[in-house]
């Protein structure tokens, strides 16, 4: 992992070679035609929280971007 600023945090591997199905296909039998292969990675927000001297870092949220 690599810091990217104080708050978040990227992972450095990608998931790549994903397949997309659209979401009106509730059997996900039918390939998007917009997305047919994708890759991912994650970012991880984290804050920082100084209490008596002491910092604590604490998850926030996570969000998976597509590439």
């Amino acid at each position: 992992m690599r810091n990217d600023g104080p708050d978040a945090i990227s992972v450095l591997r990608t998931s790549t070679g994903l397949r997309f199905e659209v979401p009106t296909d509730p059997t996900g039998g039918t390939p998007d035609p917009v997305f047919p292969r994708g890759t991912y990675t994650v970012l991880l927000q984290v804050k920082d929280l100084t209490v008596d001297g002491k910092t604590y870092r604490y998850f926030d949220f996570a969000r998976a971007q597509r590439q």
